[in-house]
């Protein structure tokens, strides 16, 4: 026994089979993890790139700080960047109504925020400025070096309790140093932002905010809170990168739920499980695999081999297809990664990356791929760790063979201890009992097979329910139920939608439009709440925002409401009101609760009446209010605001249109968009592109798990039959020596096999039916679930026709044994 190691390569090439389906199985399970943990690296990635991107690369952004404690911020070791910066005021252009913000600051803090620069340079010295695009757009002004801009500028000065109060307007001339990119937001709010040089305004406090990024390795949330205790700063002088700080890991304050953290723990459980099935594959060929060599292994301890021997003989059986299977598996990993990565990214919500297509979301999470080695390692250290612990137990198994066996040739005797049968009944379908014994002689081995053929089954029922459970027509009727959308801050002119209504092709125009009640800001601070969520709470309940519908859109409202809800007339003539109940509120007031029916609420300096609550608002927004949202008639609106104008309109074509005045529509409304400030155009056909391709992903994803976890299964079930009917070579001959007849013996394997498949439904289909239930259930579609008759069907046909076919293999096997032959072989 001194060279293990060439005793293990001759049992490795004499049993190739065996060899080739562990291989096999340890690759499945090695590409398995290095996917996983690729794709939770890829994610993370695209998430801190985004958040960077997006809120700056700043950890904590310190407000109104005294010149005493920025020197204590500047002598503290664990910052490792900082920018400074002073809030200005800001500068409106005439008949615009589009304001620039403008702050002082440095190019640390430029950089921190994340500035992406076009053209020329960052502002260094005073009374220098760099705009974004679309304010040089709405100034009218081109880039070129040194252009000198003349800009009112409208100065706020901060106090120390954090407000600002006005000081005039100064005009000032500036030197345009640069150009910067518009940001999403600044674009979604209508807004324009310029960074002015150092000791441009010197009339300005002392007071400035700074921009901290700490050094890598140090907890950035405990380094906030420890730097606000030292300064003694006030909660609204801390603004900390809540999605920066969610995306590197860390719970901060104001932590935001990433949308990515559910895909990461769906990962971890479906992971598990597969690396459960192939642990079991592993186990079981193993099994067998010392169960077919005992002979031999006794042999081996008559010759002087010692139990330990034994176990390492095994063991490095298992490192050496190990040394074949983990480089495979990583490589199949690292080439397989990049499709699923795409996969996973068209499943997450844009906003989560903070872009606005499916394909930017795609594009970013691609970007973000790397190779993960110090993650692969692990991956490889995993699969050799479970595939070790799988082969300890034959080892252990294989090591306690003791020498007498090899003598005797006797494998698996002993006493038996039996109890008479109180009732002897006469033997029918002696083949079934056959082989329902045959399982029960290794039970070991027979649960090791049903339980991975029920993870399958379990699997396949499980994903088809959840993917028959995506209707695209009913998805489509929801949420896209009109060809186009124009959506503008401004609102849209009557003439336009005159024109837009008369278009050939134009079934009808959904319109509706909204205003907003000004904050009491002073009321808030007189208040005097002494916590955050006193504070959020009082916001809740004294923000007040109302919509205004025309006629089809509020009667669908209405018609939701159910039979308790007013007229349409009663609501298009009396000061009537629905409410939406809407989700924020409650994470920001746990207490709150939309008003009953007959409550009156203000708005405007008139009372509504509240005639019933809603779930939804038929309109998409880029953001969420706090606050009460009152649903009225727009004719109501306009009693309160003569000048509100229509916010969203939604275009709903005939069917019967053609191709030609569809293009001219859209025309019209690309025109209608670009000459209208703020505007945004949306397709129907754009969005249901991007929800069949998020669709069409899922869908993927979960053919491609079910085509995973039955190639594990079906590995097992053919390993299990083809092993068994190996090993079992002199007892079935013995059978045909004492008169069991070829096709007698061909059945009695085939019913082994479809006993597995009955054994495994009989677990499988009610698992799987639970586990539908469940999936549906966290889908919000457990009111709709039925059984998945299809579903358990197909589950069915597939795991006995897989058990079919199992058997064939060792079926035609048999039909060339030789009976003399097969009795007194020795393996």
């Amino acid at each position: 026994m001194r060279h293990y190691r060439g005793v293990s390569l001759r049992f490795l090439k004499r049993q190739r089979l065996l060899t080739v389906l562990t291989v096999i199985a340890i690759a499945l399970s090695v590409a398995l993890v290095s996917v996983l943990a690729i794709l939770s690296d890829a994610l993370k990635q695209s998430q801190i790139i985004q958040a960077e991107t997006l809120l700056g690369q700043q950890h904590v952004h310190f407000k109104g700080l005294t010149p005493e404690q920025l020197e204590t911020l500047r002598a503290d070791g664990r910052i490792q960047r900082m920018g400074f910066s002073k809030v200005v005021g800001s500068t409106d252009i005439p008949d615009e109504n589009f304001p620039i913000n403008l702050e002082e600051q440095n190019i640390d803090a430029i950089e921190l925020l994340g500035f992406q620069l076009l053209q020329g340079r960052y502002p260094t010295a005073a009374n220098e400025i760099m705009l974004d695009e679309q304010s040089l757009g709405y100034l009218g002004v081109s880039f070129t070096e040194d252009t000198q801009i003349t800009l009112p500028v409208a100065i706020n000065l901060m106090q120390e309790d954090g407000s600002f109060t006005p000081a005039g307007i100064e005009e000032k001339l500036f030197t345009l140093t640069g150009v910067a990119k518009n940001h999403p937001a600044t674009v979604g709010g209508r807004y324009g932002v310029g960074c002015v040089g150092p000791g441009s305004f010197p009339e300005l406090p002392s007071r400035v905010g700074a921009f901290v990024r700490f050094t890598s390795g140090v907890d950035p949330v405990q380094a906030e809170e420890d730097l606000a205790a030292k300064l003694h700063l006030a909660e609204w002088q801390v603004d900390e990168n809540s999605r920066l700080l969610s995306a590197l890991g860390y719970e901060g304050r104001e932590s935001e739920a990433s949308g990515i953290g559910g895909l990461g723990f769906s990962g971890i459980i479906v992971g598990g499980l597969i690396l459960l099935a192939a642990c079991l594959v592993i186990y079981n060929i193993f099994q067998v695999s010392v169960v077919q060599r005992t002979r031999q292994f006794g042999t081996l301890r008559a010759i002087g081999a010692t139990p330990a021997q034994i176990r390492k003989l095994v063991v490095l059986e298992a490192l050496l297809l190990c040394a074949f299977g983990i480089p495979l598996g990583l490589l199949l990993g690292i080439l397989s990664s990049r499709g699923v990565v795409s996969s996973v990214g068209s499943l997450i919500n844009p906003e989560v990356l903070g872009v606005s297509s499916l394909d930017e979301a795609v594009e970013v999470v691609r970007g973000s791929v790397r190779i993960p080695w110090r993650q692969l390692a692990g991956a490889a250290g995993l699969g050799l760790a479970a595939t070790l612990l799988s082969a300890w137990l034959p080892a252990r198994m294989a090591s306690r063979v003791p020498p007498v066996t090899a003598i005797t040739g006797l494998v698996g005797s002993g006493v038996t201890r039996t109890r008479p049968s109180r009732r002897r009944r006469p033997a029918r379908h002696i083949l079934w009992q056959t082989a329902r014994l045959n399982l029960s002689r290794n039970r070991g081995r027979t649960a090791v097979t049903v339980i991975s053929l029920t993870m399958m089954v379990i699997t396949y029922v499980t994903l088809q329910s959840f993917l028959q459970s995506f209707n695209m027509t009913e998805i489509l009727a929801d949420s896209m139920d009109s060809a186009y959308s124009l959506t503008t801050l401004e609102g849209l002119t009557d003439q336009d939608l005159a024109a837009v209504r008369a278009m050939p092709g134009v079934e009808r125009v959904r319109t509706a439009m909204e205003a907003a009640q000004p904050y009491d800001i002073d009321a808030h601070k007189a208040a005097e709440l002494q916590t955050d969520e006193a504070s959020q709470a009082y916001s809740v309940e004294h923000t007040f925002e109302a919509i205004g519908y025309d006629d089809a859109t509020l009667q669908l409202m209405l018609d939701e409401v159910g039979s308790s809800a007013p007229t349409l007339q009663q609501m298009r003539e009396q000061p009537l009101a629905l409410v939406w109940d809407k989700e924020v509120n409650y994470r920001f007031s746990p207490q709150w609760a939309p008003p009953a029916i007959g409550e009156s609420l203000p708005f405007l300096e008139h009372s509504f009446q509240i005639a019933g609550t809603v779930d939804n608002i038929a309109i998409h927004r880029y953001a969420t209010q706090l606050g009460y949202t009152l649903l009225m008639h727009e004719d109501q609106l306009r009693k309160l605001l003569p000048a509100a104008a229509v916010n969203y309109a939604d275009i709903f074509l005939n069917p019967s249109i053609t191709s030609e005045q569809d293009q001219k529509i859209h025309q019209m409304l690309e025109q209608i968009a670009s000459n209208t400030a703020g505007c945004t155009l949306s397709t129907f056909e754009d969005t249901k592109a991007d929800l069949e391709k998020s669709l069409n992903a899922i869908k993927g994803l979960g053919y491609g798990m079910i085509l995973l976890v039955s190639l594990i299964g079906s590995l097992n079930i053919i390993n299990t039959t083809v092993t068994s009917l190996h090993a079992r070579r002199s007892e079935l001959g013995t059978l045909r020596a004492i008169g069991m007849s070829s096709a007698q013996l061909n059945g009695m394997v085939i019913l082994e096999s479809l006993q597995y498949g009955l054994r495994a439904l009989l677990f499988g289909l009610p698992l799987g039916m639970i586990c539908s239930a469940l999936v549906m259930s966290s889908n919000d579609q457990v009111e709709s679930w039925q059984p998945p008759i299809g579903p358990l069907f197909m589950a069915s046909l597939f795991a006995l026709l897989l058990c079919l076919l199992a058997a064939w293999p060792p079926v035609a096997s048999m039909k060339k044994m030789n009976i003399v032959e097969s009795i007194g072989r020795v393996d």
